[in-house]
């Protein structure tokens, strides 16, 4: 999940020039279930940063935001 979460977070917060410095680049995900397939998520990001989530694991195993 954490590669899924990077990866959409990334496309709506692109990162910098200044690359891995990026408050986008993921440290850790946190997951609990919130209801059925839907999850809330804590986000981590390198720079120290977090962000709180909510993701939703579609029938076909992907997992997507929202």
């Amino acid at each position: 999940m954490k590669s899924t979460l990077e990866r959409s977070l990334m496309t709506s917060q692109p990162r910098t020039e200044q690359g891995s410095r990026s408050a986008t680049h993921v440290r850790r995900v946190r997951c609990t279930k919130a209801s059925g397939s839907r999850f809330s998520c804590q986000v981590t990001f390198e720079d120290g940063s977090s962000r709180r989530v909510t993701a939703r694991e579609r029938s076909d195993g992907d997992v997507v935001l929202g």
